[in-house]
């Protein structure tokens, strides 16, 4: 199964989706094509993953990765991830090139790496979770994000939280034994070295 986002990338995934699907059908696999829907993964990946596919290739940038991710946990489905995105910090931190021909031949090789992941407020974590300013800076883009993203489009949610940003109070809980309380600052809890 190849799943893409078609505006990571600036369109970019839509094409290396194409790529990847044409070299797969060449091994030969039967690859399904399937395009993120801006619906929950609940709803429009789930059904899918009842068929067992061989592996996923998530064409897409690290959001999309983590949207599918927090499906695919639940399953022994290989992920592999072509990045297509602004930052693609994932695919820097575990060195894996997102060209068409790496991904096949990863997927020929069943070659995996198992990583941990976390929940944060409730919402799946693959690379990181924070609070303070970074965290508000992302979930202003966020509210104002047309379709894709280029670093430019972080300048005026950058902008917006200088103007408005104030430092949160911030309580952490490790293993149920709290290690920071009631104390402003930052948090940033990373599975990433990028």
């Amino acid at each position: 199964m190849v799943i893409y986002n078609p505006v990571s990338g600036r369109g970019r995934s839509c094409k290396s989706a194409g790529a990847i699907a044409e070299l797969l059908v060449c091994v030969p696999c039967d690859v399904e094509l399937v395009q993120t829907k801006p619906t929950s993964p609940t709803q429009w990946l789930l059904p899918k993953l009842q068929y067992d596919p061989d592996a996923i290739v998530v064409v897409g940038g690290d959001g999309t990765l983590r949207q599918i991710a927090s499906i695919a946990k639940d399953t022994n489905i290989p992920v592999y991830h072509a990045a297509c995105g602004t930052e693609n910090l994932f695919a820097k931190s575990m060195a894996v090139s997102g060209t068409p021909e790496v991904v096949v031949e990863k997927i020929k090789q069943r070659a995996t790496s198992t990583i941990d992941t976390a929940t944060a407020n409730d919402s799946f974590m693959l690379l990181m979770a924070s609070v303070g300013f970074d965290a508000a800076v992302v979930a202003d883009l966020a509210e104002h994000r047309g379709t894709s993203i280029t670093h430019f489009s972080y300048i005026m949610p950058i902008v917006r939280q200088l103007l408005r940003w104030t430092v949160p109070t911030v309580s952490i809980t490790v293993d149920d034994r709290e290690v920071v309380s009631k104390q402003k600052g930052w948090v940033v809890v990373a599975n990433s070295k990028a």
